[in-house]
C-alpha cells in the first residue's frame, strides 16, 4: 500500500523520493494549453466521471492494463514534486525502459489514473512522454482512522472496468520493478476449483499485522459486483483500518477465500528478512532504520535504476517538450553518496 498523492505529514518510507524532489525544483514562464476532454469510447460505456486521454477512439485501448494511482500534484505549474518524480519513473519503465516495458506486442499498456487534483501540467508531461491517462472520481471514506490513506481508496474504481479490461496488474507509485518485464504475472490470474477469477497478491512482510498481503502490487479481474460490495465495506471501520489494504484484504481473503500468493520478490519491502534477488521492491528499501537498512553496494543497483530512469526521462523531456513552458525532471547525481547525503540530511 502506498500514500503517494497525499500531503499530509510523511512517512518514513517516502522520504527518500521527497529528498530528491525537494533538491530540485524547476522554474519556467507560461502555463501549459489545457486539455480537452474527449468521448472516451462509442464501443463501451465508461462510469460517470471516468474520462481516458487519449480516448478509446483516437487510441484504441489494449485488453489489458498495468495502472498506478496519482491522486494530487503541485499546483504550482513549474513544480515537480516526489510523487511526480515516481511517476515519471513509472512511466519510463513501462514504457521506455527496454528491460521492463511492455512489449508492443502485448495486448496490455500503462495507465495512469488520476484525480481532479493532479495539475495540468502533468497531465501534459504525462500524456508528451505515452503514458494514457484515466481520471476518475477521487473516492473519499468517512470516519477512516488514518486520513493519511483516504485517497488510496480510490483503487476500488478498477474494478469498474470491467467492460474495458479483461485483468489489470496495479502497481503502487513506490512499488518499482527494475529487474524483469511484468507481464509474466498475468499467467497467475487463475481460476479456482469453482470457477471463480482469483484475486493475487505478494504476501506482506509484515503478515499478519497488517493483513495478508500488501496492496501495492495486485493482479485481478475488474468486476463490477466487486466495486459495489467494496465501495459498501469501505464505510465500515473493521475494513478501513489500514485503508484499502485492510479492504481488499479482509475481502478477497476472508469473505471470498480467492486469494493467490504472488511470489514475494516481485513486491520486497524490508531486506533483512529476504534473501533473493528482488524482481521490484518499495521505497523502504533505501529507508535507513533498524528494520530495512540496506549496505551501499545493494543500495546500489536501486540507486542506479532510479539514476538512470529520471536520466532517460530527462533526454526524452528535453527532445519533447523542447520550446514549452512544461518543467524537467531534475539531474540525479552519478554519486550514490552524494545522492544518499541529501537523504539523510532531509
Amino acid at each position: 500500500m502506498g500514500t503517494f498523492g497525499r500531503r499530509p505529514k510523511l512517512k518514513r518510507e517516502t522520504l527518500c523520493l521527497c529528498a530528491i524532489a525537494l533538491y530540485f525544483v524547476f522554474f519556467f514562464h507560461q502555463t501549459p494549453q489545457p486539455l480537452v476532454a474527449t468521448d472516451a469510447s462509442t464501443e463501451f460505456s465508461l462510469p460517470n466521471g471516468f474520462t481516458f486521454y487519449p480516448s478509446n477512439s483516437e487510441k484504441p485501448l489494449k485488453s489489458r492494463a498495468v495502472m498506478t494511482l496519482l491522486i494530487s500534484g503541485p499546483l504550482d505549474s513549474h513544480q515537480i514534486d516526489a510523487y511526480g518524480l515516481a511517476t515519471f519513473v513509472q512511466i519510463f519503465n513501462y514504457i521506455h525502459n527496454e528491460k521492463t516495458k511492455l512489449s508492443t506486442e502485448s495486448d496490455a499498456e500503462f495507465i495512469v489514473m488520476i484525480t481532479s487534483q493532479v495539475p495540468q501540467h502533468y497531465r501534459s508531461m504525462f500524456l508528451l512522454l505515452g503514458a494514457r491517462l484515466l481520471e476518475v472520481p477521487k473516492v473519499e471514506v468517512r470516519d477512516i482512522q488514518d486520513g493519511r490513506y483516504d485517497g488510496t481508496f480510490t483503487k476500488i474504481h478498477m474494478w469498474q472496468l470491467e467492460d474495458v479490461f479483461t485483468s489489470i496488474v496495479y502497481v503502487d507509485l513506490d512499488l518499482f520493478i527494475w529487474n524483469d518485464n511484468i507481464e509474466p504475472l498475468w499467467n497467475s490470474l487463475i481460476k479456482d476449483s469453482n470457477g471463480s477469477e482469483l484475486f493475487a497478491a505478494c504476501p506482506d512482510q509484515m503478515a499478519p499485522k497488517f493483513g495478508p498481503f500488501n496492496s501495492g502490487l495486485m493482479i485481478f479481474k475488474p468486476s463490477v459486483q466487486h466495486y459495489n460490495v467494496m465501495k459498501k465495506l469501505s464505510e465500515l471501520s473493521e475494513y478501513n483500518w489500514y485503508a484499502d489494504q485492510t479492504l481488499f484484504g479482509k475481502y478477497f481473503v476472508d469473505d471470498l477465500k480467492l486469494y493467490k500468493p504472488l511470489p514475494q520478490h516481485y513486491n520486497v519491502m524490508f531486506f533483512s528478512n529476504f534473501s533473493e534477488t528482488p524482481v521490484g521492491y518499495h521505497i523502504k528499501y533505501w529507508r535507513r532504520s533498524n528494520s530495512c537498512v540496506l549496505p551501499v553496494d545493494q543500495s546500489m543497483p536501486g540507486f542506479q535504476n532510479w539514476r538512470d530512469a529520471l536520466r532517460g526521462i530527462r533526454k526524452l523531456q528535453e527532445r519533447l517538450q523542447k520550446g514549452s513552458s512544461l518543467p524537467i525532471v531534475p539531474i540525479v547525481p552519478s554519486s550514490f553518496d552524494s545522492w544518499i547525503e541529501q537523504f539523510i540530511a532531509y
